[in-house]
């Protein structure tokens, strides 16, 4: 697991845990993509402030499973679209 400061690590840990059921030895990889992915974010998309939203701010909530390819994990979509990669 990469360093990160606790907060992530915590997150990391959780993550990897959770998504070692349906992709096993995969799954500390993909926690790590996606954990830099959102510290990223944090890092990059400092919040004007917590008013309301406007119509410029866009977010994505969804089920995991709802984004899905036939043959392939629910979930493996999901990943795949977060860390940038076709899967294949």
């Amino acid at each position: 697991m990469p360093s990160y400061p606790p907060i992530f690590a915590s997150f990391h840990q959780s993550l990897s845990r959770l998504l070692h059921i349906p992709y096993g030895d995969q799954s500390d990889d993909l926690a790590s993509i996606i954990v830099r992915r959102v510290e990223h974010f944090l890092h990059n998309h400092k919040p004007k402030s917590f008013a309301a939203w406007s119509e410029q701010d866009i977010y994505l909530i969804t089920y995991g499973d709802s984004l899905t390819e036939h043959g392939k994990p629910p979930l493996k979509d999901s990943v795949n679209s977060l860390a940038g990669t076709s899967g294949s």
